[in-house]
C-alpha cells in the first residue's frame, strides 16, 4: 500500500517505529461527469449461521446477477518464510501501572511536542536506531478544488503484558511499544495483510484483521514471528465486521457492528495453528458475556416519539438506563472491570453551526447497574477517525489512541464522578414529513438500489486492467491479481456509472486511481468513482458534484435525529458519505467510496459517529419523499 502514496504521506512516528498518517485524498472537485441509469440492487442475505444485520451485503459466492462465484477456502496455512519481526533492546516490560498516563509519538526533529491531552506525559521516541521515517514526499499545498480526508492508524490492543501493540494501517505493520515507551517490536505484514483493520494479543500470539480483500481475513503470527497462518472469513460479514474481541477467557471473537454480534473466532487456551477458525454451526453471540454467563445488549433509541437523550444496557432481561444531556448517539460495551463493573462506550450528538459535534464518553457502572463515574476521550482533538480508538488493560484500565498532525498520544481515561458538559444544549428539531416536492427526479428507494449497485457490482479485471501503463496512476490495493472483484474501485476525479465502468474495463482501461501525486491532476486512462462522484451517481444528478458543490443542490438539516434513507453526510473540502440508517446500537450505517483503511473502493459499513465530526447532515432538494 506504501508504494502508491509516497507523493502525499506526512510521516509521524509511533514512539520508535513510523506510525504513518497518510493524507488520502477524497476527489478533486470536478463536475465533468454524466449520470447514466443504474444497475438494479442484489439481494441481501446472510448464511443461516448469523443473525442478519440491516442493510447486509451479497452472499460470499451469489453475484448481483445470480452468478455463483467460487468460495474460499475456510482457512489457509501460509508456507512463506516467517514474519520478519525485528526486535529493539528495551528494558523488561512491567506489567500496567496505575501511574501510567500518556505514551505521545514524535517525528525524530522534534525534541518534545507538547501534548494536547491536559497532563500528558510525553515520551520522546528512543532506541539504538533512532526513529524511524517511510520513504515521502512533502504535500503539495493543496488547491482549492482539492479534497483530502486524513487516515492512519485503525486501532490498538493492550498485551498481557501491558505493552501497546498499534495497527500501523498505512505502514502495513503492528508496532509494540512498552509502558516506558521504548519499543519492542515490528512485525512486517507486507505480502501477507492488505488492510490492517484492526489488532488484539493474546498469549499464543498476535491477530490481525484484514479487511482488504473481498474475502476477509485474520492473519495469526506466534509471538516469535515463526509461526502464522491466514483464516479466512465469510464473505457475506465483511461488511459488518468492525474489529476483533478478546473474550474474558482469553479467546477471539469477531467483532460485528461494534459489538451488536460478536463470533467465536479463535477458542481460549489452546493452539490457534490447529484451529479451523470461524466456527460455522455455532450462532453468534448477541452481546458480551460477563463471568456469570449474563448478555450484556446495549439499544439506543432511534424511535421519534422517545426521548433521545436515553437508551439502556439490557443485561440478561434487567435494564440500566443510560442518559446523555443531547442526542445519545451510539451506546456499545467495552468491557469489565476486576470487580464486575462493567463499561460502556457513550456517544452524545449534536449538530452546532450546522455541523455535527460528538463528545465520547466511558461511562462506568458496578455489577447492579449503579452509575460509578465517566471519563471523556478526546476526540476533539483528533486528526483523523480511529474506528478501535479505546482499548481495556489487562489491570481493567482503559486507554484511547489520539492522533495529532504531528505525533501519537496513547492516553489513560481519567474517571470523575461527573463531567462538565462539552456540547451545547440540544434544541428540539421537528421531524421532517414526507411531502413531494414538485419537479422531484428520484425516491429513497431508487438512492438506496443505486448505492447497492456500486458495491454489488462484479467485475472481471485482467492483468492490463490492473497494472496497464496510466501514467502518475495509483492501484488500488485490494486489486492484487487478475480475476473477478466486487464493487467499484474508487478512482481519483472518477464519476463514472456502473455499466460504464464494467464497459471501460472490457475496453481495457484501469481499474480505480489513487494516485502518489493527486497534483498531477485526473487521469483518463483509469476509470470508477471518488467520493463525491459516487454520490452524484446515486442522486442522478445531471454531472459530478464535488463536495463543495453538493450544498448547492441539497438542504442542510437542523439534526442527525433527521437523517433519512439516501441523506448524504458532507464536510465540504474533504469526503462525503450517503446515509442509509442507524442501527439499535447507533451506529451510522453509510456507504461511500474510500481510501481510508486502504479499502480503495466502494464499500457499506457502520461508523460510530466520531467519524463524522465536523460533517454536515444534508438531503437532496428534489427528493420524491423528502
Amino acid at each position: 500500500m506504501l508504494h502508491r502514496r509516497s507523493a502525499l504521506k506526512l510521516v509521524f512516528l509511533a514512539l520508535l517505529g513510523a506510525t504513518l498518517l497518510t493524507i488520502t485524498a477524497c476527489e478533486p472537485d470536478n463536475p465533468n461527469a454524466t449520470a447514466t441509469a443504474p444497475v438494479e440492487q442484489a439481494t441481501n442475505t446472510l448464511p443461516p449461521t448469523l443473525v442478519a444485520l440491516p442493510h447486509t451485503a451479497t452472499p460470499p459466492n451469489v453475484s448481483a446477477t445470480g452468478t455463483v462465484v467460487p468460495a474460499a477456502p475456510s482457512n489457509t496455512a501460509v508456507a512463506a518464510s516467517p514474519t520478519r519481526i525485528s526486535t529493539t533492546p528495551s528494558e523488561q516490560t512491567q506489567p500496567a501501572q496505575s501511574t501510567a498516563s500518556t505514551i505521545t509519538a514524535v517525528p525524530k526533529s522534534a525534541a518534545q511536542i507538547t501534548p494536547q491531552v491536559p497532563g500528558a506525559l510525553v515520551v520522546v521516541a528512543g532506541g539504538k536506531d533512532g526513529p524511524l521515517y517511510e520513504s515521502q514526499a512533502d504535500l503539495p499545498a493543496p488547491a482549492p478544488d482539492v479534497e483530502i480526508q486524513p487516515t492512519g492508524p485503525q486501532g490498538f490492543a493492550i498485551g498481557p503484558d501491558g505493552s501497546f501493540f498499534i495497527a500501523d494501517t498505512v505502514g502495513n505493520r503492528i508496532l509494540q511499544y512498552g509502558r516506558d515507551a521504548k519499543p519492542q517490536k515490528q512485525i512486517d505484514l507486507r505480502g501477507k495483510v492488505e488492510a490492517l483493520a484492526d489488532v488484539e494479543v493474546t498469549s499464543p500470539g498476535i491477530s490481525a484483521l484484514d479487511l482488504g480483500p473481498d474475502v476477509p481475513a485474520v492473519f495469526f503470527v506466534s509471538q516469535n514471528g515463526r509461526d502464522q497462518k491466514t483464516f479466512t472469513l465469510p464473505e457475506a460479514i465483511h461488511d459488518q465486521i468492525t474489529g476483533l474481541h478478546v473474550t474474558k477467557d482469553k479467546g477471539i471473537q469477531l467483532d460485528l457492528v461494534h459489538g451488536a454480534q460478536y463470533v467465536d473466532f479463535l477458542p481460549p487456551q489452546q493452539d490457534p495453528l490447529n484451529q479451523p477458525g470461524i466456527q460455522p454451526f455455532r450462532p453468534p453471540d448477541l452481546g458480551q458475556e460477563d463471568e456469570e454467563k449474563r448478555v450484556y445488549k446495549p439499544h439506543v433509541s432511534n424511535d421519534p416519539n422517545q426521548d433521545p437523550s436515553g437508551g439502556e444496557v439490557d443485561i440478561s432481561g434487567r435494564k440500566v438506563p443510560v442518559r446523555v444531556e443531547n442526542v445519545l448517539g451510539s451506546l456499545e460495551v467495552l468491557g469489565f472491570d476486576r470487580a464486575g463493573g462493567f463499561y460502556t462506550l457513550a456517544e452524545e450528538v449534536a449538530v452546532v453551526n450546522d455541523t455535527i459535534q460528538v463528545d465520547q464518553k466511558v461511562l462506568h457502572f458496578d455489577e447492579n447497574g449503579t452509575f460509578l463515574n465517566a471519563a471523556r476521550v478526546p476526540i476533539q482533538n483528533q486528526y483523523t477517525y480511529v474506528p478501535n480508538n479505546v482499548a481495556l488493560d489487562p489491570n481493567g484500565d482503559l486507554y484511547a489512541l489520539i492522533t495529532h498532525p504531528d505525533h501519537l498520544e496513547i492516553t489513560k481515561l481519567a474517571f470523575v464522578r461527573q463531567l462538565p458538559q462539552l456540547l451545547p444544549p440540544a434544541t428540539a428539531e421537528p421531524f421532517v414529513q414526507a411531502t413531494a416536492v414538485p419537479g422531484c427526479t428520484i425516491s429513497r428507494k431508487q438512492i438506496e438500489t443505486n448505492a447497492f449497485a456500486f458495491r454489488n457490482n462484479l467485475v472481471t479485471l485482467t492483468e492490463q486492467n490492473i497494472r496497464g501503463a496510466c501514467s502518475d496512476r495509483g492501484i488500488p490495493s485490494y486489486l492484487s491479481a487478475p480475476g473477478t472483484y466486487r464493487s467499484v474501485p474508487y478512482d481519483w476525479g472518477g464519476g463514472d456509472s456502473v455499466d460504464d465502468f464494467n464497459n471501460f474495463m472490457k475496453q481495457d482501461f484501469q481499474a480505480g486511481d489513487v494516485p502518489a501525486n493527486r497534483s498531477s491532476g485526473t487521469e483518463s486512462c483509469s476509470k470508477g468513482v471518488d467520493c463525491s462522484g459516487f454520490v452524484s451517481r446515486c442522486w442522478q444528478l445531471p454531472g459530478k458534484f464535488g463536495t463543495t458543490g453538493l450544498p448547492g443542490v441539497s438542504t442542510k438539516l437542523g439534526s442527525t435525529r433527521n437523517l433519512k434513507l439516501g441523506d448524504i453526510l458532507n464536510k465540504p473540502g474533504s469526503h462525503v458519505r450517503l446515509f442509509s440508517h442507524v442501527d439499535e446500537n447507533g451506529m451510522v450505517w453509510a456507504w461511500e467510496s474510500t481510501t481510508d483503511g486502504g479499502r480503495d473502493r466502494v464499500v457499506y459499513r457502520p461508523l460510530r459517529w466520531a467519524a463524522y465530526q465536523g460533517f454536515q447532515p444534508m438531503r437532496l432538494n428534489k427528493l420524491c419523499d423528502p
